[in-house]
């Protein structure tokens, strides 16, 4: 910074300040800019400067700001530019404030629409003089940042603003959308009246205190044909804060399972009760709901009637919380025993209790069960074998654990789980694993029990077992069972023991077999054979982790015969197995006993199975590698080679490097040598896949020890690989040997070397590291007679002459190169050259073509005269020249007049500020019809252009002296274009030269330009405007087109904010930038196939770009077709089909969904939808299937 602060010259940053800022993107140099503007400057920067400060703009401070004199609403825009990077908000109110204070201006709509997302950064006050009329201009503002009071404020003016439009309510919202978020409620309710369909991301942008005092049919009136919205974005806070205001039944108005979790919110029982009390109760007993006898305080039932609503409700759909459940039950609780016992002699097939009601009787009635009535078999029985039998096979995991601290004895308890245990085939396994680990454990294990483990009125291990645990003693482990009965034995109980409990029983150490390898291959093969794949899973799972807790080392003898027994019983269902089966058994059940592998234990796996499953089974028996032998291992490699030859088709290999492919099948067992490595390359792929390689891969490879031993295949290899020079200059010679080979191989290339770039390539960098092992063979007579002239003479560094100087500047041979169809690269080539050669040589004798591709250093020495030469050539015959050579050529003028700006011509783009500012006003003015013909100026240059013949008198008042302008149009003040009478403006807008110019002008002078047409004839806009211009019409001027002007409507480039304003006019006549503008609002009035049209219209269509839409559009377009049969996934736009439900997608058309789906722009779903991951993995299912 303080280099560059010393260097930088005050008179050249002043000359040269938009090329400065331009290029200078770094804080502390723009820092260091200002400063010195500020010392150029003392009284603060003006219009001019401030104009080309760019982003350096932002690095000022507040008192900088405040001595600013921004009088121009150019300035103001050109400030706030967001291109120049973001404002602080502190920085941004003091910049548009200086600009207010600074002469008579106002928040005015143009002054909006500069200001853009900054006008949130302004105080209340300041937006409340902010007029009606201004808002009607301005361009969609963008008022997210706003606060409450701010948007209130905004939207006051705003209804003011399009008060006309009431008339027509679509209109009227389209125009106001931006204000809502300041609506107060009776706004919104009145919208809710006038059917504009609000899309969600309007509702929920809604003051938050309005939101939660919108009822749900206000809402349902607001939202309208998105209403399904709410449901996709039902767990986002605004959503959630409206509905927990809301009561449960208006919601379930809505259909779309939106839950208030609130039993009683908002429940009015009156009418209930006065049903319930007219005295016909059975006629409407089962009409009302749980939570209606739950909220009500007022209702008695007979134990018959309770017991006929439990049959309705349970036998229903319905599910209510334990919260209601609870309710319920404390209501009613004189006459529910009896009821209870009515209940259970139903028919119960059709009953659904769930966790939550059974949740519920425990805590109200269990609960309250003294000690006498839990030690009571009768009432016990009575209660968990009648009353509760309905509802057990619902156990919940708080369920059971309140029964395991309850005061039951031995008796009782076994009662309880004689009746858990005949619920069993109705449980799920992890509900019968909780009745174990939940209740019997807990509760066996107590140490305040008399009888503890309840063993004593039991006769031996097997009666035990039954009376105590019932269907549940799979789920405890042996140890589990030891610990709750001392005297257990699994030998006797070892039929009724689960296959983790029998794994367990091999490695007790009472059990004996582990020392007996005839008794352990009996044991252990009976066991394998008598089970599952599944039970045998489990089984070496439990084994495991029994012998990892037990700290047990299996002896090899036991390993093998666990590993060949084992793998002769999977051998039949290798071929069916998948990868993943794979990994689980040679990475997890199996990996304890890999390292009694043995010569040919792996011949019962089948080479037929795929790579990805044989890559498993290598994964595993590399991590037990450190326990192999080396003959073991050599093994493993023998057989892996063997299996990849066997593949001899590669079709397992697609792409990707094929040295990283191979890699995963070797692992720590080693790698094929060279030879071995080529025999499993199929010769008509060799090119294809050697070049997959990377240069670092194939270093690696080679220089592994033993991999080469033969020159040919090493040649082979090397001729076959596209980066073999990259490989021969970038990797480090290793080997002498290796060196040797490949010195050997590539050598008739380099000496075939023609041209001077390539032989410094081949001797001075691929073979630097080669050249010293080279041999007497490889230099004799017979290897050199087929090398190049320049090779040759760098191999000898003889003298001796290939190409020279003089041979480039034979004039015959220059002549050769003024053909247009050289490349212009080879042209920059030869100039290069020819000046490298010889620095002297004149451009003045090369031809047009050679010319016009010079390099800059070439015209350095020119004289005057020959400049003027040099000048005349380039601008007749060069479209385009370097900017090094236009600003070498420039600086041969210290002095701009007239005659020299015609010599320059086009080449005046290269003068700077200071030379423009330097040059006589009538210098310039004379020379006006050559200046603006050129392009390229920066707006430094036309700033400074425009000003110097302004100041001069050229006054430009018409719509000739605008057009005279030509390329320097950027230059002019806007308020200039304000001041042109409007039968002038009206003139240009015709005049496709002057749209040429102004559209690379700023975009306030367009902006300007527009408002001054459409000033006069509001209703002829579309058709006075420029096409090129239309962006900048006023939304509200856009409302009254139709289909009469659909030629214009498609001819245009409209914002995404106007083409809104059209997407009613309708169908595939639209073009794509119209079709964006899609609107629920706008469709709603069209008949229902003429939506759908316009919703097939934005399909993709070959040949035409493809609609742009957002996610509000989409979910509506979702609603209008979701629900008809004729419309297939290709009929409609692809971002479409990420709103589709997938679990309505038939199967077999998974696979169409998905290539549709495939051109669907992923990033436009909300984040709390979660549909990424949804679809991600239904693509993979739908994948497995296919490929099946």
């Amino acid at each position: 910074m303080q280099q560059f602060d010393l260097y930088l010259d005050i008179s050249v940053l002043q000359y040269n300040l938009a090329a400065i800022t331009e290029k200078v993107v770094d804080i502390s140099l723009q820092t260091v800019i200002l400063k010195k503007l500020n010392q150029i400057y003392p009284l603060g920067l003006d219009d001019g400067v401030l104009q080309l400060l760019g982003s350096t703009s932002r690095v000022a401070t507040i008192d900088d700001i405040r001595k600013w004199s921004i009088n121009r609403i150019d300035t103001l825009y050109s400030l706030l530019d967001p291109k120049n990077g973001p404002w602080d908000p502190d920085m941004s109110e003091a910049l548009i404030m200086r600009y207010l204070s600074t002469g008579d201006h106002y928040l005015e709509s143009a002054e909006i629409n500069a200001i853009g997302s900054n006008i949130c950064t302004l105080n209340i006050s300041v937006l409340q003089t902010i007029t009606a009329e201004s808002l009607k201009s301005v361009l969609s503002p963008d008022l997210s940042s706003c606060s409450i009071e701010q948007k209130s404020v905004l939207y006051s003016i705003a209804n003011s603003s399009f008060s006309n439009e009431h008339r027509n309510a679509l209109t009227f919202y389209q125009l106001i959308i931006p204000y809502l978020g300041g609506a107060p409620l009776e706004d919104i309710q009145a919208l809710s009246t006038q059917n504009i369909s609000m899309d969600i991301t309007t509702f929920i942008s809604l003051n938050p205190a309005v939101l939660k005092m919108l009822n749900v049919s206000t809402v349902r009136g607001l939202i309208g044909v998105n209403i399904a919205e709410l449901q996709l974005f039902e767990n986002s806070s605004v959503v959630q804060s409206w509905v927990s205001q809301q009561n449960q039944s208006d919601l379930n108005t809505l259909n779309l399972g939106i839950i208030n979790h609130n039993p009683c919110f908002g429940v009015d029982s009156q009418q209930f009760d006065g049903e319930i009390a007219s005295g016909n109760v059975s006629a409407v007993l089962c009409n009302f709901s749980i939570l209606d006898y739950a909220c009500s305080s007022a209702v008695v039932l007979t134990s018959d009637y309770l017991a006929t609503l439990l049959t309705c409700e349970l036998s229903s759909s319905m599910t209510y919380s334990k919260e209601a459940w609870r309710r319920f039950l404390q209501n009613f609780a004189g006459p529910l025993d009896e009821a209870l016992d009515r209940f259970s002699i139903t028919n119960l097939s059709s009953i659904q209790s769930g966790p939550n009601i059974l949740d519920a009787i425990g805590e109200v009635i269990i609960s309250n069960f003294n000690t006498e009535q839990l030690r009571n078999v009768t009432f016990v029985s009575e209660w968990f074998q009648v009353r509760l039998r309905p509802f057990l096979s619902s156990v919940s995991t708080h369920f059971l654990s309140s029964l395991g601290s309850k005061n039951f004895n031995c008796k009782s308890y076994q009662v309880v789980v004689e009746a858990l245990s005949s619920q069993g085939p109705l449980m799920n396994e992890d509900q019968k694993r909780l009745v174990f680990t939940s209740l019997i454990f807990p509760f066996l294990t107590r140490v305040d029990l008399p009888d503890p483990g309840c063993v004593s009125d039991t006769s031996g291990s097997n009666d035990w077992l039954e009376k105590n645990l019932r269907i549940f003693s799979v789920y405890a482990s042996l140890d589990d069972l030891r610990i709750l009965n001392a005297n257990f034995s699994s030998v006797a109980v070892l039929g009724l023991l689960s296959s983790e409990q029998k794994a367990q029983f091999l490695l007790q150490a009472d059990s004996g077999v582990l020392r007996n390898d005839s008794a352990f291959r009996e044991v252990f093969s009976n066991i394998v054979t008598s089970l599952d794949l599944n039970q045998l899973g489990r089984f070496f799972t439990a084994f495991n982790e029994t012998a990892i807790q037990m700290n047990l080392s299996i002896p090899t003898a036991i390993s093998e015969i666990i590993l060949n027994v084992t793998l002769l019983d999977l051998a039949p269902d290798f071929q069916n197995f998948s990868p993943q089966n794979f990994s689980m058994w040679f990475q997890t059940y199996l990996s304890s006993f890999l390292p009694a592998i043995g010569p040919n234990t792996l011949s019962v796996i089948p080479m037929s199975i795929g790579c990805n499953s044989y890559r498993e089974i290598v994964k595993g028996l590399d991590n037990v590698y450190s326990h192999l032998t080396t003959t073991q291992s050599n093994i493993v490699f023998k057989y892996t080679l063997g299996y990849l030859q066997y593949q001899s088709s590669l079709s397992y290999y697609s792409s990707g490097s094929f040295f990283m492919f191979l890699n995963p099948f070797f692992l720590s067992f080693g790698f094929p040598d060279l030879k071995d490595f080529l025999s499993l390359i199929p010769a008509v792929r060799q090119a294809e896949i050697l070049n997959s390689i990377s240069v670092e891969e194939l270093s690696e490879f080679l220089n592994r020890p033993n991999t080469v031993s033969d020159g040919a295949e090493l040649c082979t290899l090397l001729n076959n690989y596209n980066m073999t020079n990259q490989y021969l200059a970038r990797e480090p010679v290793l080997s002498s040997a290796l060196a040797s080979l490949t010195l050997a191989c590539v050598w008739p290339q380099a000496l075939r070397a023609s041209s001077p770039a390539d032989v410094e390539q081949w001797f001075n960098v691929r073979l630097v590291n080669y050249l010293p092992y080279l041999t007497s063979h490889l230099i004799s007579s017979t290897q050199l007679s087929n090398a190049s002239c320049l090779a040759y003479r760098k191999l000898s560094s003889s003298e001796l002459h290939c190409m020279t100087s003089e041979f480039l500047e034979n004039s015959e041979n220059l002549q050769l190169f003024n053909n247009s169809g050289i490349a212009g690269i080879v042209l920059e080539y030869y100039t290069k050259e020819l000046d490298t050669r010889n620095p002297d040589f004149s451009p003045l004798r090369l031809p047009a073509e050679l010319l016009c591709h010079s390099p800059s250093s070439m015209f350095d020495a020119l004289g005057d005269s020959d400049v003027q030469a040099i000048l005349r050539s380039i601008n007749n015959y060069c479209t385009g020249i370097s900017p090094e050579v236009t600003a070498v050529l420039v600086a041969k003028f210290p002095n701009i007049s007239a005659s020299t700006i015609q010599s320059l011509g086009s080449q005046c783009v290269g003068l700077t500020v200071g030379q423009i500012l330097s040059a006589p006003a009538n210098a310039i003015i004379s020379s006006l019809s050559t200046l603006s013909n050129i392009g390229g100026w920066d707006q430094g240059q036309v700033n400074a252009l425009v000003q110097s013949i302004i100041n001069a008198g050229f006054n430009i008042s018409t719509a000739s002296t605008l057009v005279s302008l030509g390329t320097l149009i950027s230059g002019v003040p806007s308020a200039t274009i304000s001041n042109i009478p409007y039968s002038e403006i009206l003139s240009l807008s015709q005049n496709p030269t002057f749209i040429d110019s102004i559209l690379s002008a700023p975009t306030v002078l367009q902006e300007t330009f527009v408002q001054k047409i459409i000033s006069v004839d509001q209703p002829e806009v579309i058709a006075i405007v420029p096409g090129a211009l239309v962006t900048y019409i006023p939304l509200v001027l856009l409302t009254s087109l139709s289909s009469e002007n659909i030629s214009l409507i498609n001819t245009q480039s409209w914002s995404h904010e106007q083409v809104t304003e059209q997407s009613h006019i309708a169908g595939d006549i639209l073009s794509v930038s119209v079709l964006q503008g899609f609107s629920c609002s706008a469709v709603q009035t069209l008949p229902l196939q003429k939506t759908k049209d316009l919703v097939k219209a934005c399909r993709p269509r070959a040949g035409r770009d493809k609609v742009l839409l957002e996610e509000a559009q989409l979910v509506c377009m979702y609603n209008y077709v979701k629900d008809d049969p004729s419309v297939s996934f290709t009929d409609v736009p692809s971002d479409l089909l990420l709103y589709y439900s997938y679990e309505n997608i038939q199967k077999e058309n998974c696979q169409s969904y998905f290539t549709a789906l495939g051109s669907a722009d992923f990033s436009i779903l909300s984040s709390v939808l979660d549909k990424q991951t949804i679809l991600f993995d239904a693509a993979k299912d739908c994948l497995v299937k296919h490929t099946q």
